[in-house]
């Protein structure tokens, strides 16, 4: 059973299998690889696939953090190299070509323009003084706005022109039957 999928600019389709890894699908040559543990994805248990203005596939795990393939192999970050939870749930890109990765513990901003290490990741555990615990997903609207789902039905909008997060109450009722859960 297919989970998530993308389609990349390379014309290719990425697919998560429950509980088994991912399937790349090479739609020209008709042709199917499946990576999991036995071939270098760190766990078999994905929750959201990306790919960036490079080419390269993002891959957010259940607990083994964000798997990053670079056309040959699989390049691991997780909280031990500065994101926040090692559970990545959603991934987006912004305007200003930072990641934004949704966690259990909650957000990560990773800027790839940054020279250290320490500089490359932000962790937002709260915001407007309540804990952003367990992001689910993460869009981009036409004008560069972010808007955050979190488990429970909250709902929090980045304004991208003023850096600024603003909960939106109007929009609780409405998502929290659906729990912004992911399968």
């Amino acid at each position: 059973m297919f989970i998530l999928y993308l389609k990349t600019a390379k014309n290719n389709i990425w697919a998560s299998v429950l509980n088994v890894g991912l399937c790349k699908v090479d739609i020209k040559n008709k042709t199917a690889i499946v990576f999991n543990t036995t071939n270098g994805l760190a766990v078999n248990k994905i929750k959201s696939i990306a790919e960036d203005n490079e080419g390269n596939i993002l891959i957010g795990t259940l607990g083994e953090g964000l798997q990053v393939f670079k056309g040959e192999k699989f390049i691991s970050y997780s909280k031990t190299n500065g994101l926040v939870n090692s559970q990545i749930w959603a991934i987006c890109q912004d305007n200003n070509l930072n990641y934004w990765f949704g966690t259990n513990e909650g957000l990560t901003i990773y800027n790839p323009n940054e020279t250290t290490l320490e500089k490359k990741f932000k962790n937002i555990p709260l915001i407007e003084g309540s804990p952003v615990s367990s992001v689910r997903s993460i869009a981009k609207d036409k004008n560069g706005n972010l808007w955050i789902g979190i488990w429970g039905g909250r709902v929090v909008k980045y304004t991208a022109t003023t850096g600024k997060f603003s909960a939106q109450p109007q929009l609780f009722e409405f998502v929290y039957p659906y729990k912004l859960f992911v399968y």
